[in-house]
């Protein structure tokens, strides 16, 4: 079991290994990665403008928050009033029972 435990943890290791050997070294004549992002850069005068109007988003934004802050306090309202109606509804029960005892 030992053996074929070894065995195939050698075969990953020589498959996983296999990929990193067939790269090609870099030349030394090719530019570096910091050499390749200076060319990159470019000067930039005066500020960009946004493409994306932020008014809107805001706006939508908030009523979207106060939509959902709204459904919250309404739904807990629901939960609320269903409470009531059962303890109101035990409360009869327990009325009616306590009427019957005497």
């Amino acid at each position: 079991m030992k053996a074929l435990l070894l065995s195939a943890l050698l075969l990953a290791s020589i498959l996983v290994a296999r990929p990193a050997a067939a790269e090609e070294p870099a030349s030394e004549d090719a530019p570096s990665a910091v050499e390749e992002r200076s060319a990159a850069f470019r000067a930039v005068s005066g500020p960009e403008t946004e493409s994306v109007p932020g008014g809107p988003l805001l706006i939508g934004a908030y009523l979207a928050l106060w939509g959902l802050t709204l459904g919250y306090l309404l739904r807990l309202g629901k939960i609320a009033r269903g409470i009531e109606a059962d303890v109101e509804s035990l409360r009869q029960a327990l009325q009616k029972v306590d009427d019957d005892v005497r």
